[in-house]
Formats: C-alpha cells, structure tokens, sequence
C-alpha cells in the first residue's frame, strides 16, 4: 500500500503580478500551511526580483517546496509581459517635431523635437488595438506613417 500525503497535493501559490518591460517586480511564492513549528524551504529555479522584457515573455519559472521528510511539491508559471512599443524617427535639421496619435481621437500620446519618439503603452488590452499615426513637422513640411495594431486575448 502507497501513502500519499496531502502535502504533495497542495501546490505553493505562484503570484505573478502584471509585468511591463523595465519596470521592476517581485513574483511571490508562498507554501501551503500543512507543518507548523516546521518552515519549508523555498527554491526558485528561476530569479525572484527582476526587470521584465520582452525576452523574459513565454519563460517558464518553478517556485519548489521542501518540507521535511523529503517532501516536495512546486508550482510552474509561464510569464507574459504585455507590452506595445512604436518607435518613430526622423533625420533632419533641425529636429522635427515628432507627435503619436491614435486614429479617431483627439489626444496626443507622445510629442518630442529630439527627432526619435517612442510610444509604450503598458500592459496592452485589446482596447489598445487600433491605428497609430506617427507625424513628423519639419520647418513647413508634414509627413505621417501609420501602423495599425492588433491585440488578441490568449
């Protein structure tokens, strides 16, 4: 006869909040409450603090549990940093006016002279998908690129 214990059954609790590329975060891992007077050991095969990019997305991280006796148990995650990143530049002198707008509304995301803008939208929902315009002044010249953008829901 085989004895399972419950400790094996109960995986630790992985909490993974929502990442943005740069933008440090601490993942939590805590262990079911199955010995007390007797703490577990927590391992990490993977870091615990870190600034999430674009290459961390799709990364499998394992938060493992030992308890005493040689029990174990461990959780897996794999991380999604959502993000969206336009970049718009323009050579010229002097620097053009840079200015990301999205279609059919009235704001202005980003406007810089320095002749490079960059839009970064955190986070990114499916309510960020749309056209992108990217305009570019230059002393009494207009130019504009557009992108359009789609976000799908896994």
């Amino acid at each position: 006869m085989i004895h399972v214990s419950s400790a094996l059954k109960q995986k630790p609790t992985l909490v993974v909040p929502p990442l943005t590329e740069g933008q440090q975060t601490t993942l939590t891992c805590t262990a079911p409450g199955l010995c007390p007077g007797s703490p577990p050991n927590i391992t990490w095969s993977s870091t615990l603090t870190f600034n999430p990019s674009a290459e961390h997305h799709g990364t499998n991280i394992t938060c493992k549990i030992s308890f005493t006796g040689d029990t174990t148990t461990e959780e897996t995650v794999t991380l999604s940093v959502t993000y969206l990143n336009l970049t718009c530049s323009v050579e010229s002198f002097p620097p053009s006016l840079i200015k990301w707008t999205k279609h059919s509304e009235n704001k202005v995301y980003v406007q810089t002279d320095s002749g490079s803008a960059s839009l970064l939208i955190p986070n990114v929902t499916t309510e960020d998908s749309g056209r992108y315009i990217c305009t570019a002044e230059h002393l009494d010249e207009k130019v504009s690129v557009e992108a359009d953008v789609t976000v799908t829901c896994k």
